[in-house]
């Protein structure tokens, strides 16, 4: 371990929908990394090096999957199993709790931290939601936009944009 970098490969889904990576084609990919010599890092590691300055392996590679799919753990987690990986699922927990059939229901969730080839990460709750942008109507993203205040007529500040963001 003398490395001080990691590639992060963000994966939003994985199934047959157009759209997303297919399950063979991420078969592949993980071949492929597997193959080149890359090294799978938790989080953990991530934490090492950048709290405490900890080395990573070289060609150290960090697995992430989005918005808490249901097929995206099915269709990867044997491969991740077969090949000794591990990645980590980013929770939006929206649509977990709304019982969303595309989302992991809580015991895969819970199945999933006791298989340790899994972490998860907290992506958001509200953060894809649309909220006004501007005075005429323009709508964007929760965690990316500051938000228009219609009834005081300006934009929210940085102060009130991170505030809500974190609450």
């Amino acid at each position: 371990r003398d490395a001080q970098v990691f590639a992060a490969i963000a994966y939003e889904g994985v199934s047959d929908k157009p759209g997303e990576v297919h399950p063979g084609q991420f078969r592949e990919h993980l071949e492929a990394m597997k193959k080149a010599g890359y090294v799978p890092i938790t989080l953990k590691d991530i934490e090492g090096l950048m709290h405490e300055n900890k080395p990573l392996p070289r060609k150290a590679v960090l697995l992430t999957f989005d918005h808490a799919r249901k097929t995206s753990y099915f269709n990867v987690h044997s491969m991740l199993r077969k090949a000794g990986w591990n990645a980590v699922m980013f929770l939006w927990t929206k649509p977990v709790i709304e019982h969303d059939s595309a989302a992991l229901l809580w015991p895969y969730v819970r199945s999933m931290v006791r298989s340790h080839i899994w972490e998860l990460g907290a992506q958001s709750h509200d953060g894809f939601s649309r909220i006004p942008i501007g005075p005429k109507g323009t709508l964007g993203n929760f965690m990316t936009s500051p938000k228009w205040l219609a009834d005081e007529r300006r934009f929210e500040s940085l102060e009130e944009f991170e505030r809500r963001l974190t609450q």
